[in-house]
């Protein structure tokens, strides 16, 4: 996807951004300075939307601090100005609320899902293959092979699916297995985006505990139990993710030990439900975005090889 066809779709479908809004232009100029989609509120304020592509970065926020001089002037003194991304990480969240500028994520799933209810295939065709993508859960497979170390640390690039699903099983104690196996399909998937991540990250396993790591940076852990599966965002807090609607299923741990550490923990019920790994991965999306120094107690020496 580009960004012209992200501002195809939203200009198209502006409900997305908000209800009651009406497109009054594109890449027009506001106060000296081209903005990319102009729009006016239920209320008749103007509504400048700079939009950016994937991961919002600190030189976007910049960009809007320069722009702010021109857009706020006496002839227009409470125009509003919206950063739109497919990823705002949070600590540029409070920066874009410290500075009053209004933001809203929309990753590119919610697009896809929207485009494909309203039937739109003119706008489903600017997206590539890989971003139509059907998620497919992977069967479970009974395969246990005992050589393979129960502290295993691999490099993410040389990992093959079935050796991981080995690997997985092997870390768990075998009364364990009546119950992981109906959670195979969910890890699999969750596995295989979070990998997609970057091309630095490792992965471990030991003690019922998988985690990933980006460098020395300890951002994201999964341990399937017999009812669930429990996330571990290690470098977000509660109020990163409320707006996630998963109230009942986030868990503060600051104040406990657990063995990676983190301050929160979000549990998974249904995971044959495709919208919970999307749920998942955005997790672990925005742990692995964040810059945030979590400090709290942990031990990860049973983690390592």
């Amino acid at each position: 996807m580009l960004e012209k066809h992200f501002e195809n779709v939203l200009q198209r479908y502006p409900e997305l951004i908000e209800e009651g809004l009406k497109f009054s232009g594109r890449q027009v100029s506001v106060g000296g300075k081209y903005v990319d989609l102009l729009f006016e509120d239920r209320f008749g304020q103007k509504l400048i939307i700079e939009l950016k592509k994937g991961i919002i970065k600190r030189e976007h926020v910049a960009q809007l601090l320069d722009y702010e001089g021109y857009f706020l002037t006496a002839d227009n003194p409470n125009i509003r100005v919206m950063l739109i991304g497919n990823r705002i990480p949070p600590n540029l969240r409070n920066s874009l609320d410290h500075h009053g500028f209004e933001w809203k994520e929309i990753p590119v799933s919610e697009l896809l899902t929207y485009l494909k209810n309203k039937n739109d295939d003119e706008l489903l065709s600017q997206f590539n293959e890989e971003e139509t993508l059907t998620v497919h859960y992977l069967a479970p497979t009974p395969i246990i092979d005992k050589s393979i170390s129960k502290m295993a640390q691999t490099p993410a690039s040389s990992m093959e699916q079935d050796e991981f699903v080995n690997k997985w099983i092997n870390a768990y104690p075998k009364a364990d297995l009546k119950f992981f196996s109906k959670h195979i399909g969910f890890c699999s998937e969750l596995r295989k985006r979070i990998l997609s991540l970057g091309n630095n990250i490792v992965e471990k396993f030991g003690d019922k505990q998988f985690a990933f790591l980006d460098g020395e940076k300890w951002f994201f852990g999964i341990h399937p139990q017999s009812s669930k599966v429990t996330l571990a965002p290690l470098t977000l807090r509660t109020t990163d993710i409320n707006e996630l609607s998963l109230t009942k299923s986030i868990r503060d741990i600051s104040e406990k030990k657990y063995l990676l550490g983190g301050q929160v923990r979000v549990d998974i019920y249904d995971t044959n439900n495709a919208n919970k790994i999307d749920v998942a991965f955005e997790l672990a999306k925005r742990s692995f975005c964040s810059d945030q120094s979590i400090e709290t107690w942990h031990s990860r020496k049973r983690l390592k090889s």
